[in-house]
């Protein structure tokens, strides 16, 4: 039966907007509104309005808007009736008479999706209720009922006719239990998860799509074995206990991201609750991008081993381009894992030792020269100019770029002056690059670097986000509106595809000079922060203004006002300051 018209009402007015987006989202009330960080686009300050009298919300600057049903259709990727009957379910509205007739249920997704939940309870009642090594295995890892219970923690029998007996009983084929990545059939049926602890995998949603079970002896078996990938699991969009910790990192605006589901465990035991797992996999973009929604502090904390701390290098440098504020923790002592921990100093060991951080830039500074040899001359050498690029291209504060360069120098064992110099090194090679472009092609340097600069952003997002944070203007009026193009498929897309942002371009001129300029050899595609340096640090901050201000007129587009917007701000705030500083000088 399809849900009458006047019930969709009802729910609409029986929902509050503001109540149902901060189960989603952190909420800020500004006098009659509300504010919060959209999670739509990469949003550093709160650029979504939230009328509570209208029931509506508007983000001015990616342009999102609607009332509660389009929220949580959007947030959670689902179609209308599905986003209704979840508005209904948050507000307490009775559906029962209703067989929702949604976009047409994939019936086998949900037949397995029952599957899998059915396994989970067979597996935690077999863990609970027979004499088995699991029991006895988790119990000797401190594993109580409670955390049993709360991660839904289960043991796949030795024999697997158990299982195949159970679910086949509850109405499965061996087929689809071996769709679903639990049996192998393979000269007869066999649980992929026999004789190990089982975890469970929930989706974005809360529903168990996956387990991963432990090797609970020594054995020469993989200590962990997955679900393989199906139409259910997808390693790339799960994280573990990601649905679970999501409220908690919403309330704490930090989140813990640890290595693997006993990590987990330690933190929890430690009251800390707001921690995902990695699963040994690197983080993908819709990883990357579910945490960037819930515009929280990110903190790493995986193993002191080699593996886990090159892993860490590698994940750290996969939120380049994002907002968040990025940490790690520091190496703990005798090389021990949180679990460790945990045994030997309690909850509040857990506590400090997460909680003692370093910076991305100290982080990779440590990594590297706890792989250099400063013995060696070249190695040393080398180590110098890394840390000088960290400084220059990671650090745009002077302060902190001092305080790094003198901490740096000290772990080295190198006057402050050598980094120093460094840096200055990799500037004037900037300024050259351009100055060789400008021979080559007799050009001013202002409009050749302006070339370099829209080069890199059709070819790198990471370029595309430094000029949206960091210039967000360009005197030619070409590459201005090139670069509008671009940041326009930047807020819109996930992916990085230059060729489509040139088909997205209308303007026959305007196209023929983008496509010139993506195709030009002579460019780098790679992203160099110092390239736009050399055009925001040159130009006088008044003449950036008047820029500004022109193109806040000229445009219509209410998210590129808004960006106009900020981007007058800071350039006012760093007037303002350097005023002050020059009467301190005085």
């Amino acid at each position: 039966m399809r849900i009458d018209d006047r019930v969709i009402e009802e729910i609409k007015n029986k929902a509050n907007i503001v109540d149902v987006i901060s189960r989603y989202i952190n909420v800020i009330k500004k006098g009659n509104n509300y504010l919060a960080i959209c999670p739509f686009h990469n949003d550093s300050n709160p650029s979504m309005n939230i009328s509570e009298s209208k029931q509506i919300y508007k983000c001015f600057s990616c342009g999102a808007g609607g009332n509660v049903f389009t929220f949580v259709s959007e947030y959670e990727k689902v179609g209308f009736i599905d986003a209704v009957v979840k508005v209904a379910n948050i507000v307490g509205y009775d559906l029962s008479e209703y067989e929702i007739d949604t976009h047409k249920v994939d019936t086998k997704k949900e037949k397995l999706l029952k599957l899998v939940k059915d396994a989970c309870e067979f597996y935690n009642y077999n863990l609970l209720n027979s004499d088995n090594e699991g029991i006895k295995y988790l119990s000797g890892r401190g594993i109580t009922i409670d955390i049993i219970d709360n991660f839904k923690l289960g043991y796949a029998p030795s024999d697997s006719s158990k299982t195949l007996r159970y679910l086949t009983k509850k109405g499965y084929t061996v087929e689809e239990i071996v769709e679903a990545g639990i049996g192998i059939n393979n000269n007869g049926f066999l649980d992929r998860f026999s004789s190990r602890v089982v975890f469970p995998i929930s989706d974005i949603n809360g529903n168990v799509v996956a387990f991963s079970g432990r090797r609970i002896d020594e054995g020469k078996a993989n200590k962990y074995i997955n679900s393989n990938e199906n139409i259910l699991f997808n390693k790339s969009e799960c994280l573990y206990n990601f649905y679970e910790a999501k409220n908690y990192i919403l309330q704490t605006k930090k989140i813990y991201i640890v290595e693997g589901f006993m990590d987990v465990i330690a933190l929890y035991k430690s009251n800390i609750k707001n921690v995902v797992a990695t699963m040994g996999v690197n983080l993908s973009s819709k990883h990357i991008r579910a945490i960037e929604r819930l515009n929280s502090e990110v903190i790493f904390s995986l193993d002191s081993d080699e593996a886990g701390q090159s892993s860490m290098f590698k994940l750290v440098e996969s939120f380049k381009g994002t907002n968040l504020i990025v940490k790690v923790t520091n190496v703990s002592e005798n090389g021990k894992d949180l679990d460790e921990i945990y045994n030997l100093s309690g909850a509040k060991g857990v506590s400090d030792f997460v909680n003692n951080t370093m910076s991305i830039p100290e982080f990779k500074m440590n990594y590297k020269l706890s792989r250099t040899n400063l013995t060696n001359y070249i190695e040393r050498s080398e180590l110098i100019k890394y840390v000088a690029e960290i400084a220059d291209k990671e650090i745009p504060s002077r302060i902190e770029r001092e305080s790094f360069i003198t901490m740096a120098s000290k772990k080295i064992g190198c006057d402050k002056s050598l980094i120093s110099e460094n840096i200055d090194n990799l500037k004037r090679k900037v300024v050259k690059s351009i100055t060789d472009i400008e021979a080559k092609h007799n050009n001013s340097r202002y409009y050749l670097a302006e070339i370099e600069i829209i080069k890199q952003m059709l070819h790198n997002k990471d370029a595309t986000y430094y000029y949206i944070t960091n210039l967000g203007y360009l005197l030619d009026n070409t590459h201005r509106n090139i670069a509008t193009y671009i940041v326009n498929y930047y807020y819109s897309q996930g992916d990085w595809d230059g060729k489509k942002i040139l088909e997205s371009i209308v303007e026959v001129d305007v196209k023929e000079a983008a496509c010139k300029i993506f195709n030009d050899d002579g460019l780098a595609k790679k992203f160099n922060k110092s390239v736009f340096d050399v055009i925001k640090e040159q130009m006088p901050l008044e003449m950036q203004l008047k820029e500004l201000r022109k193109q806040f007129k000229e445009t219509v587009d209410m998210r590129e006002k808004a960006i106009i917007t900020k981007q007058i701000g800071d350039i006012k705030l760093a007037l303002s300051n350097s005023k002050k500083v020059s009467k301190e000088d005085n």
